[in-house]
């Protein structure tokens, strides 16, 4: 009997957007880097196909997509990128006798900055399989980027959702964004992926003293969903941490990492492929995609030396020969 053919990343295609649709969902208001519309799918799609905004999509051996994961080669590209940074300053008083450490939050706004991963979903049936998709979905863009690194900025970031209410507001966002534009969190959020120019006509440009803002607003700085905590740990697996940035809009931490420093980038080997066994039961060991040609990524069990052997499901669904170049990184 043929042996499975595993789940595949792959580039999106115009023909995904319904599919791509149906993804986002599932995901609710609170992902607002791929929303539920279909044009800004679309559009999204046509950005991947142009290079400018590579977007990827799983399918499982059936091929129905069952998750999606995206990169921004450079962010401040035509619009600034904004965030709060994060500093502290030692106050001190002689006549009250006491020294006092104060967080401030200071506007930047980036152009032509570092390159962003992100859009990051997967389908809630694939959550938790013991397959590992979510280190693949992950684990595919930094396989990506190796193919090119020159493409790519010296510096990679990825932000995090923070907590949400149950009725999807944030509280930094009630402590200062609602005070100045006149929208609700989601739909400034939203505004924000397709025109940035209400940030720079109405963000406010002074520090900001975080000992001002609500107990609630305070308490969600740099903080992450508990649903975001496992994308927050293979962040910090592959190298990234905490850049003392957060979201203008909600106060999701922003990490960060030397592109040639992430760990699946830096320990990608590129050789020749060829077939090995069946791979049966055998738990996948690596990562691996085209080197080039058209994008594809799976997680298999392979052995790694001179070559790359990987079992021929794994070869079909690379849609590679004997002799072609891949690249594979440990899992």
């Amino acid at each position: 009997m043929k042996p499975l053919q595993p789940h595949t990343v792959r580039g999106v295609r115009e023909q995904d957007v319904p599919a791509l649709l149906a993804l986002a969902e599932t995901a609710g208001q609170a992902f607002t880097s791929l929303p539920a519309d279909g044009s800004f799918i679309a559009a999204r799609v046509e950005a991947s196909r142009r290079g400018e905004a590579p977007l990827m999509a799983m399918e499982d051996p059936s091929g129905a997509v069952v998750g999606v994961s995206g990169l921004v080669r450079r962010v401040g590209t035509g619009e600034p990128w904004y965030a709060y940074r994060l500093e502290t300053r030692t106050v001190q008083s002689h006549a009250l006798g006491f020294t006092r450490d104060i967080a401030t939050l200071h506007l930047e706004a980036r152009h032509h900055g570092p390159t962003e991963v992100g859009t990051l979903l997967l389908h809630p049936g694939a959550r938790g399989s013991a397959a590992g998709l979510g280190r693949l979905l992950s684990g595919c863009r930094y396989l990506f980027m190796r193919r090119d690194l020159a493409g790519f900025a010296d510096t990679t970031l990825a932000e995090l959702r923070p907590p949400v209410r149950p009725d999807g507001g944030n509280a930094f966002w009630d402590a200062i964004g609602d005070r100045y534009f006149g929208l609700g969190y989601t739909a400034a959020d939203r505004l924000s992926a397709t025109d940035k120019r209400f940030i720079a006509e109405l963000m406010p440009r002074q520090p900001i003293d975080v000992c001002l803002l609500s107990d609630e607003a305070q308490a969600v700085i740099g903080q992450v969903m508990p649903e975001t905590l496992p994308a927050r740990r293979m962040l910090e697996r592959e190298g990234f941490a905490f850049a003392d940035a957060v979201d203008i809009f909600d106060a999701g931490p922003v990490f960060s990492c030397a592109t040639r420093e992430i760990r699946s980038v830096r320990d990608a080997v590129e050789r020749p492929v060829e077939a090995a066994g069946p791979g049966g039961d055998a738990p996948p060991t690596h990562l691996v995609a085209r080197a080039s040609g058209p994008f594809r990524c799976v997680l298999a069990a392979a052995e790694v030396g001179d070559v790359v052997r990987l079992p021929p499901a794994a070869l079909d669904a690379l849609q590679v020969s004997v002799g072609d170049a891949v690249h594979a990184t440990p899992r």
